[in-house]
């Protein structure tokens, strides 16, 4: 450890000693990692950033029994004491369906009021029927079509 000295050295005055720190910043163990597998969710064939395990579970979905991919992701996270940047891209065996759902006007059945369409084929369920609810709150005789898609 070597100190450096500033300033007069038998003389009157300010003198400054430089000494070098007793801890040093470690950089972070791990750095960025990328995986390609199966997801719950999320864009297929377009990079995902997932900088936090919340932001990851945000975008990607939960564990599935279907791929080994969402585990890795958090145990990346869970070990890694919150340090590194995962990258990720969604592959799928091109089979999924898109999500849609129809309503249909109460007074007449055969009229189409709103079709809700899916960003793909793992979207919530259950955020399509939340728009749809608060569009049967307003309902009108134009028909519309809605395009529901994943915030980045």
């Amino acid at each position: 450890m070597a100190t450096r000295r500033f300033g007069p050295t038998l003389d009157a005055g300010t003198v400054i000693i430089e000494k070098e720190a007793d801890k040093q910043i470690q950089p972070a163990l791990l750095g960025s990692t990328a995986y390609t597998g199966v997801l719950e969710r999320g864009p297929v064939g377009e990079v995902i950033t997932a900088t936090s395990k919340k932001d990851l579970l945000l975008k990607t979905g939960s564990l599935i029994p279907d791929s080994l991919l969402p585990d890795c992701c958090q145990d990346f996270w869970d070990h890694s004491e919150g340090a590194g940047i995962l990258f990720l891209y969604r592959v799928t065996d091109g089979t999924e369906v898109k999500a849609t759902l129809d309503l249909y006007d109460r007074k007449n059945p055969r009229n189409k009021v709103v079709t809700v369409d899916a960003k793909n084929s793992q979207e919530a369920r259950n955020k399509t029927e939340e728009m749809c609810k608060r569009l049967l709150a307003n309902p009108t005789k134009d028909n519309y079509e809605i395009i529901i898609e994943e915030q980045k």
